[in-house]
């Protein structure tokens, strides 16, 4: 076991835990609620320092109060790392405050910001931390030899590596791209605790055939894929109802469809849980067909199979790991004509389609809050 963190003489906030300056450059509300589950679970005094996302690309805020501090910053999160007002935000938090350790995401546009933490932590004795991917791409489609180079050189400048999960950390380490030692994982997750209170135990056997698409409403998430398929679909299933969650810039032909079907229900972004679980709990399965990170655990928690698309220059999130198909949910081609007899036996078969929900179930436990917490706090605070 490792010895935990040695904070030192006056390193502790005033409540006796370990401080955590969390730097978010977009503060989504899904990342909100499970630090709220990580300070309350794991003792941990979070301040989050928070940037702003764009509503235009379909991010929004709930307006709850968590249990830990927010120092927000009116500045967008292209520009977050290269704005002087955020560097000169946390050179103010360092003189005013001791932190444990910071923690701030791996990724290019960052660098400035990196750096210049970099340049602080000696004199501030803080451990920098980033929970990330195992690989920090150019491009979304494919990886580069500069790539494997750039990653390895910006994880030298962190002290730990977390990683979304853990065949993320153990792809880094093959590929020594960063130490073992270095290297922890905590499977990216949702605030599922919230999810089990309002997910139904089962699918309404009295109501139509049902397939939803949650996420934000971008070219990468690929509406117009969704749609070819359940028009697609209906034609063998006659009955088939659409229910769309998410907003963005794809918004207007997500409207245009269903004010042309009045099958297909657009509800714009939900962010309240109750909201999204009145629609989740009426669907038989979650169909994104493209790129999947988070909505994969959020269909799990439900007990709904997750379909997406193995499509040329699409980038999953590391979520997708936990999609076995066939066992949990369909890994599609992107082709209808192939596409939708698997889709149609998913939803007309009650012994395959409740084979799926379990195996959806089961593999939410394993991506629990909880256990979530547990990993996040060992990574931090352990060394």
């Amino acid at each position: 076991m490792q010895a935990p963190l040695d904070t030192g003489v006056g390193r502790r906030s005033a409540r006796g835990y370990p401080r955590i300056l969390w730097i978010a450059p977009n503060l989504n509300h899904y990342k909100k609620r499970f630090l709220d589950q990580l300070a309350i679970r794991e003792g941990l005094d979070i301040l989050v320092l928070a940037g702003q996302g764009s509503t235009a690309e379909g991010y929004r805020d709930d307006n709850a109060a968590p249990s830990y501090d927010i120092v927000r910053l009116s500045v967008d999160k292209r520009r977050f790392a290269f704005s002087p007002r955020v560097h000169a935000a946390v050179r103010r938090l360092l003189r005013d405050e001791r932190f444990d350790a910071i923690l701030i995401p791996a990724e290019k546009k960052h660098l400035p910001l990196i750096l210049f933490l970099v340049a602080l932590r000696r004199r501030r004795g803080f451990r920098l931390v980033t929970y990330t991917h195992p690989i920090l791409r150019s491009r979304g489609d494919r990886i580069s030899r500069r790539d494997l180079t750039w990653t390895r050189q910006v994880f030298r400048l962190f002290d730990r590596v977390i990683f979304y999960t853990e065949q993320a950390r153990e792809q880094a380490v093959a590929a020594q791209l960063v130490s073992q030692g270095k290297a922890a994982f905590a499977n990216n997750t949702l605030d599922t605790a919230t999810i089990r209170k309002w997910a139904a135990s089962g699918t309404d056997s009295n109501g139509p055939p049902t397939l939803l698409f949650i996420g934000r409403l971008t070219p990468r998430k690929r509406p117009d894929l969704l749609l070819d398929h359940y028009a697609s679909l209906k034609k063998k299933i006659p009955d088939l109802h659409l229910i769309i969650i998410g907003d963005g810039p794809e918004a207007r032909t997500i409207r245009n469809a269903a004010a042309h079907d009045a099958t297909i229900h657009w509800c714009g972004a939900l962010i309240d849980e109750t909201a999204i679980a009145a629609q989740m709990n009426k669907a038989h399965a979650v169909f994104v067909p493209g790129e999947s990170g988070l909505s994969v655990v959020h269909a799990f928690a439900y007990g709904k199979p997750y379909m997406t698309c193995d499509l040329p220059r699409l980038n999953h999130g590391p979520e997708i790991a936990y999609l076995r198909d066939g066992e949990n949910g369909l890994m599609l081609s992107g082709d209808p004509a192939a596409d939708v007899p698997r889709l149609q036996a998913l939803l007309t078969d009650s012994a395959r389609h409740e084979a799926m929900c379990r195996s959806a179930r089961e593999t939410a436990e394993m991506l629990s809050i909880e256990n979530w917490c547990r990993q996040m706090a060992s990574a931090l605070t352990e060394w």
